[in-house]
């Protein structure tokens, strides 16, 4: 794909025109041509460079994994973390990249009217020897600008669950550390079996409540590939699994029971973490059936209070558990249920 420079600068700055202009400031300049300035080192960037995924937080929270050539690069718009991740390299934001970053994933500007009106209104392409906008002023109207390069091959949606995981600290989620680094080990699984999008999606939610349901998804994902898996080793079929699981489903409307395929599944995992989901849902007394059993009513018990809106029945009350305990067994639950079926 072929960037244009000109109609990316527009969206860039008419971006910036209709902030001001909504927020009842209009600028003296609004709709002339203004660019940022770029130096030939990363002119070819701006042109060139091919956005793979984006993934919004929210509009001042970004991440966008970027190909150029045989170079995978990866931007992060709005965050702070100040550690390395997977071994990326942070490079130095250019106007080429600035430009790029900003056209492609529309960051709502963090400055006020009148702080974009100083830098935006300084000149346009009506002044004489106007060359651009410099980078740096452009890029402080917005959330932080920054982009991290591969130097070895890494599956984008982990990647984005793990640069999400580093920011929650920073960010003052309601996740405590302990579960940051039970999640960690949650990134080194495979992409194809985890829905790491979906628990992207979730960890920055202010309720816990949804990033349990991202993990009770990671393990109805497993259902599907166990299923799947035993299928086509009975059928001696090639496809992968997720293809054969999609396959039923679009032909016969066929999907894993998620009653009996839970208590399955939980068969496989440590009977230590059975027994501390099962305490810390508090739904189901330990020893009154077998721990499979008592974990996997305890969490379908969960789930459904979760999602299920019962107006005749009493409320349960979602802030009274301890999400960070529930959240950090269910992520070692995952683990022992795909160590088993490696």
């Amino acid at each position: 794909m072929t960037r244009h420079m000109k109609s990316a600068n527009e969206a860039i700055f008419v971006s910036l025109d209709d902030f001001c202009r909504l927020r009842g400031l209009a600028l003296a300049n609004a709709g002339q041509a203004r660019w940022i300035a770029t130096e030939r080192s990363d002119r070819d960037f701006l042109i060139s460079a091919k956005i793979e995924e984006i993934l919004s937080f929210s509009p001042r929270r970004k991440i966008a994994s970027v190909s150029k050539g045989v170079e995978t690069y990866i931007f992060c718009v709005g965050f702070d973390f100040d550690e390395e991740i997977f071994g990326l390299q942070e490079q130095d934001v250019l106007g080429g990249h600035l430009t790029v970053a900003l056209a492609e994933l529309s960051p709502l500007p963090l400055r006020s009217p009148d702080e974009i009106r100083q830098i935006v209104e300084y000149a346009d392409k009506r002044n004489s020897g106007y060359g651009g906008h410099d980078p740096e002023l452009v890029g402080a109207l917005f959330p932080l600008v920054r982009l991290l390069r591969f130097s070895r091959p890494v599956p984008t949606w982990s990647t984005f669950f793990s640069i999400a995981l580093s920011e929650t600290q920073l960010a003052g989620t309601w996740i405590e550390k302990g579960l940051v680094d039970d999640l960690k080990m949650v990134v080194d699984l495979d992409d194809d079996r985890i829905p790491y999008k979906v628990l992207c999606r979730s960890i920055f939610d202010v309720d816990p409540s949804s990033f349990f349901l991202a993990l009770y998804r990671c393990i109805e994902a497993l259902f599907a590939y166990s299923s799947a898996s035993d299928l086509s080793k009975k059928l001696n079929l090639t496809q992968n699994w997720g293809a054969i699981a999609s396959a039923l489903e679009d032909t016969l409307g066929w999907h894993p029971r998620e009653d009996g395929s839970l208590e399955r599944l939980l068969r496989l995992a440590l009977k230590v973490d059975l027994d501390r989901i099962t305490t810390l849902i508090g739904r189901v007394k330990i020893g009154e059936s077998e721990s499979p059993l008592c974990a996997a009513r305890s969490i379908y018990w969960l789930r459904n209070s979760i999602v299920h809106f019962r107006p005749l029945q009493h409320e349960v009350a979602l802030s009274r558990f301890d999400w960070n305990g529930i959240c950090s067994t269910m992520a070692a639950i995952v683990l022992d249920i795909y160590a088993a079926l490696k």
